[in-house]
């Protein structure tokens, strides 16, 4: 910042005449103050970058992120944190119904036709158990200490890059053959006729619900505002 006060002055130059002279006076003799403004302003336009809001400031051991797994685990809040976000606000609800429904006819039979009624019948049911089981994610997808989600399903994340949201994504997506028993949980929010034949799904269908589960991550992963991150199956 320092090395560009020379520049900065030039907007004197710029002002009502009235002020020109003033202006130049407080860049050659507030050369502290003139700096210390400069940085304020990079600091606050950092922060309205959208998606990103970068925090920058000093540099010191207490104000720099000393390992990868916080900038992780922050990323992995924000990510769950944007899912809850836009399975919250309604503004996903007609392209996650298709999705559902282009997954359920992938299925083979007696299972379609059962995915297709209890999709059509559990929206609202499925969303909200999604949103509700999604306090744990990030601490067994990637080891992070625990943090209750619920309170900002409505709130955009502040404060991960798009690239280490999406390396979030792809680590949960990679995670997905944990969560399967938590999947399972959806079944009993389900309208009664649902209840038995999703069961049965889960317990004889293990690949294609880990299939349909990744399928789901990659989605949503793709609807992240700003990021729309792009994962999959890793190559090694």
């Amino acid at each position: 910042m320092p090395k560009f006060i020379g520049d900065f002055e030039g907007v004197c130059d710029v002002l009502p005449a009235a002020d020109v002279q003033g202006c130049h006076d407080f860049f050659k003799n507030e050369h502290q103050l003139v700096v210390q403004m400069g940085q304020e302003a990079v600091q606050w336009l950092a922060g309205e970058i959208p998606f990103a809001h970068c925090k920058v400031g000093p540099q010191g051991k207490s104000l720099v992120k000393s390992t990868k797994d916080s900038i992780e685990c922050d990323a992995c809040d924000d990510a769950i944190s944007m899912l809850n976000f836009l399975l919250g606000s309604g503004l996903v609800d007609g392209s996650l119904k298709h999705l559902l429904d282009e997954l359920c006819a992938k299925l083979p039979e007696p299972y379609a036709d059962g995915c297709v009624s209890t999709v059509d019948g559990g929206m609202d049911q499925i969303i909200k158990y999604i949103t509700d089981m999604t306090d744990h994610i990030c601490p067994d997808a990637l080891g992070c200490k625990a943090k209750s989600m619920k309170t900002m399903r409505r709130q955009r994340p502040t404060r991960s890059a798009s690239n280490a949201v999406c390396d979030a994504m792809q680590e949960l997506y990679n995670a997905v053959p944990k969560f399967i028993g938590d999947f399972e949980g959806v079944c009993d929010v389900l309208p009664a006729a649902d209840v038995q034949g999703c069961h049965d799904f889960f317990k004889n269908e293990h690949q294609l619900v880990v299939q349909m589960g990744q399928e789901a991550v990659q989605w949503l992963a793709g609807e992240i505002p700003f990021a729309h991150c792009k994962v999959g199956p890793q190559s090694l």
